[in-house]
């Protein structure tokens, strides 16, 4: 079963010869209470919740493609994964890179680690000041704390789904009014922890490279808490810019709204507490903390979309967790299957999607990231491409996960602005990739290699049916014709070439400046170098 804001799609699981679903409207299926299994002990029944509007909705482009051969693919599979293929991949894009140090950390479709390593040593380390990061260094391990901001998001999603929903403590579809009394005639009343995780609660965004922003100075004051800047500078109907649950836009201070709730829900004194008693400790993510001076991120006052520090190592028992449906390194379970499920579920339900990072960013390079799958897009509004290309490498967002058009399958993931990358491939594999390195934001993209050439020499085949007898069959790049090939349609074999081509502003040659000094990340005096979705990460 798949859920979104609308609707629910119940499949069947047992083997057959087509895959048969159906939709159900969710204002007659809550899907926060369903036994889905014994994993978690919220209640199978509670007060309806209505839900805004039920016109009819074409299901997203990541779940088409998943109903494709998603159940095929969970029914019977072969996986044989390529690990030389994955380990000389991930040493190319550091040599690239001019050595940039890169923890790489592979598990195979059972959760099972097949290969960790590190290639290059060096990166832009921490300073003390606020964002602060200075030149190149060696030095780079597995064990380097780094603010891995936006990979945050699913950290901070697993520890509200584990401390409140999993506990019965409340729900993800549940109006913020119902804890929050005060917001009972108000619209934002109505936002719920869904939509914030996916980014679709209709709040305004605010600046955190500034800090006059009124959100930020006041979270900022020592003399203030989180729960009253919440509710004070960002709890407010004049932040709407959308009504709840119809628009998404990109959001990171909304999700410090959830640091709140868990308090008032759980009586844990902190976000941070709870996030080391139900995630960090079962995972034993020793070095990984809210209380993180470069992003002046605390246990007290998390950013709970961009706060954490971690490492290479610890993170990447993060991405463990998800390919194994919640279960810790030591076979305890962390977080129910439930969550997990909720994690990768279309979280934005009927949202539209704004123009912005999740759709079609303004500046080309924007465009190319993690896959060389894309929606077909008309690009000839951009000066200078000579071509159409294909746009938008990521058609839906889950509860702080990017869904990613994947080579050979859907893909779940996120960026983090600094350095950082995780994807999750359910029934076939998910990875870590840490690095830090502050202008150099071709890394990125650089990544769809490593993923191009892992996938292309390891083999993922699926039963299928055809009249009773079985057959395998090879899962095909891009869908077969569901999606565009970019590297089939332009001809090329890498993604660091395109672009380069298309963005040659930063060094191609390893005897040009890349440490450039020190910086704030997103310092005025360089943020025309930024491409704009960075600006968000």
């Amino acid at each position: 079963m798949m859920t979104n804001q609308m609707f629910s799609i119940i499949s069947e699981s047992e083997p057959t010869n087509h895959l048969h679903s159906m939709y159900v409207a969710k204002d007659v299926m809550n899907a926060d209470n369903a036994c889905l299994d014994d994993t978690s002990s919220a209640l199978c029944n509670s007060a309806y919740v209505p839900v805004a509007g039920h016109e009819e909705r074409m299901i997203s482009n990541a779940y088409k493609y998943e109903s494709k051969k998603w159940e095929e693919r969970l029914i019977k599979s072969n996986i044989s994964l390529d690990i030389d293929a994955f380990e000389a991949a991930a040493q190319k894009w550091s040599d690239d890179f001019c050595g940039l140090g890169l923890t790489a950390t592979l598990y195979d479709n059972n959760g099972e680690q097949v290969y960790q390593g590190t290639h290059g040593s060096k990166y832009s380390p921490m300073r003390e000041e606020y964002m602060m990061y200075g030149p190149f260094q060696d030095g780079w391990d597995g064990d380097t704390v780094f603010p891995v901001y936006s990979n945050t998001k699913v950290a901070s999603a697993a520890t509200f789904i584990a401390s409140v929903v999993d506990t019965n403590l409340g729900y993800l579809d549940e109006p913020l009014r119902v804890t929050f009394t005060e917001l009972e005639e108000s619209t934002v009343g109505q936002i719920t922890p869904r939509m914030i995780l996916s980014h679709t609660s209709g709040l305004k965004t605010f600046n955190r490279g500034n800090l006059t922003d009124p959100f930020y100075a006041c979270i900022y004051d020592g003399q203030t808490t989180n729960g009253g800047c919440v509710l004070d500078q960002i709890l407010s109907d004049d932040n709407l810019i959308a009504p709840p649950g119809n628009m998404t836009i990109y959001n990171n201070a909304a999700f410090d709204i959830l640091a709140y709730l868990v308090v008032r829900k759980t009586g844990i004194a902190s976000f941070g507490e709870a996030f080391q008693k139900y995630l960090a400790d079962p995972l034993g993510m020793h070095n990984t903390s809210f209380d993180c001076p470069n992003v002046a991120s605390t246990n007290e006052k998390p950013h709970l979309a961009w706060g954490l520090c971690s490492t290479g190592h610890d993170f990447a028992k993060v991405v463990q967790m998800l390919i194994t449906e919640g279960m810790g390194p030591d076979g305890t379970r962390v977080l129910s299957k439930y969550g997990v499920r909720q994690i990768f579920s279309n979280g934005g339900g009927k949202a539209t999607m704004r123009d912005s990072v999740l759709n079609r960013p303004r500046n080309p390079t924007g465009s190319y990231l993690v896959s060389r799958c894309y929606p077909r897009m008309d690009m000839e509004k951009y000066d200078g491409i000579p071509f159409t290309l294909p746009t938008g490498p990521w058609p839906d967002y889950g509860l702080g996960a990017m869904f990613f058009l994947g080579n050979q399958g859907e893909i779940f993931g996120h960026l983090g602005a600094l350095g950082g990358v995780w994807f999750v491939a359910p029934g076939r594999f998910s990875y870590y990739l840490a690095w830090a390195a502050f202008n150099m934001f071709k890394t990125y993209q650089a990544t769809t290699d490593i993923l191009n050439a892992f996938e292309s020499a390891s083999n993922f085949t699926v039963t299928s049916t055809d009249g009773g007898e079985e057959h395998w069959e090879e899962i095909p790049v891009c869908g077969g014709e569901m999606y565009e090939d970019l590297f089939e349609h332009l001809g090329i074999d890498s993604m660091k070439k395109l672009l380069d081509y298309l963005d040659p502003s930063t060094p191609r040659s390893c005897d040009e400046d890349i440490g450039l000094g020190e910086r704030m990340l997103w310092n005025e005096a360089v943020v025309d170098e930024i491409p704009d979705y960075m600006m968000l990460l």
